[in-house]
């Protein structure tokens, strides 16, 4: 007769499941104070400058966060923005608003910048935008998310705090 014995001794294990990066961004983009600056927004004009896109260019804003820096695109070089986050919440609710009334006019592309490929109409673009975004992403993912960018858009603006 074998007399081993099966248990366990100690304590019992557990297992820490870490949110991620998707589901921590989706939690700060609910706080109000997180989306009261937009460094997209302030850079605008420094990219209008350096890349002289002409009026009615696509350019992708990746991981757009409020939106605004797109919009300001817009506004001071009448390009046609398109939003790229994989946050679902991250875009202001009056750009979100407008996103989902005139999809062709104001686009947003639910999409993680370490994911390839992109979605169709975020390829072979002209145009990136890619602002306070390089610091957030993990030093793992940071090789896949620049050439992920840099195989979509011909030329893109970034911009590291």
């Amino acid at each position: 007769m074998d007399d081993t014995k099966l248990g366990m001794q100690g304590l019992q294990p557990s297992v820490l499941v870490k949110p991620t990066q998707k589901a921590k961004y989706e939690q700060m983009w609910r706080y109000a104070k997180y989306r009261e600056d937009s460094p997209g927004e302030k850079l605008g004009h420094m990219f209008l400058q350096q890349a002289k896109p002409a009026v009615g260019e696509t350019v992708i804003d990746f991981g757009c966060g409020t939106g605004r820096g797109g919009l300001m695109l817009n506004a001071m070089g009448g390009l046609k923005p398109i939003f790229m986050d994989f946050a679902f919440n991250a875009l202001d609710t009056d750009i979100a608003l407008a996103a989902r009334r005139d999809p062709e006019k104001w686009k947003f592309v639910k999409h993680d910048l370490s994911k390839w490929p992109f979605p169709k109409e975020c390829k072979d673009v002209k145009y990136g935008y890619c602002v306070d975004v390089m610091e957030h992403i993990p030093p793992e993912q940071v090789t896949q998310v620049l050439k992920n960018i840099l195989r979509s858009a011909r030329h893109v603006y970034f911009s590291i705090a």
